[in-house]
C-alpha cells in the first residue's frame, strides 16, 4: 500500500507541475500576441487595401510589392495605401464627395462585376 500511495503522490505532483507549466506558457503566448497587436511590425512598402472585398482580395489585406492584379484597376488601386497613412485615408473616405469615397464606390462596382 505504501508504494501505491507514493506513486499516486508522484503522479499528482507531476500533473500539477505540468498544468502550471501549461498555464505559464499560455500566459506568455497571450502576452506576445497582445504585444504584437499593440505594435504591429511594419516593413517598408507595406500597404493595406481599404476597398470593398472582391473575390481574391479582402478588405483590410496587407501586402508588399506590386498591387494584386484583381484590384489593379483605375481608381481601385488608389485604395491601396501605406499603413502609416491608413487613419488619414479612412477619414477622407468618410467625407462624401472626396476622391477616396469615389474610389471606394468604384471598388463596390468592381466587386459586383467580379461576383457575376
Amino acid at each position: 500500500m505504501a508504494r501505491t500511495k507514493k506513486a499516486d503522490t508522484e503522479t499528482t505532483v507531476q500533473e500539477t507541475v505540468s498544468e502550471e507549466t501549461t498555464e505559464v506558457s499560455a500566459v506568455e503566448n497571450s502576452n506576445k500576441v497582445a504585444e504584437s497587436q499593440g505594435k504591429p511590425e511594419q516593413k517598408d512598402g507595406q500597404k493595406i487595401y481599404i476597398g470593398v472585398s472582391v473575390p481574391g482580395m479582402k478588405s483590410g489585406t496587407v501586402f508588399t510589392g506590386k498591387i494584386p492584379k484583381v484590384i489593379d484597376v483605375d481608381f481601385v488601386r488608389e485604395l491601396c495605401v501605406p499603413i502609416e497613412k491608413l487613419s488619414e485615408t479612412l477619414k477622407k473616405k468618410a467625407v462624401t464627395g472626396s476622391r477616396v469615397a469615389y474610389c471606394y464606390q468604384q471598388s463596390a462596382k468592381l466587386a459586383q462585376q467580379l461576383k457575376k
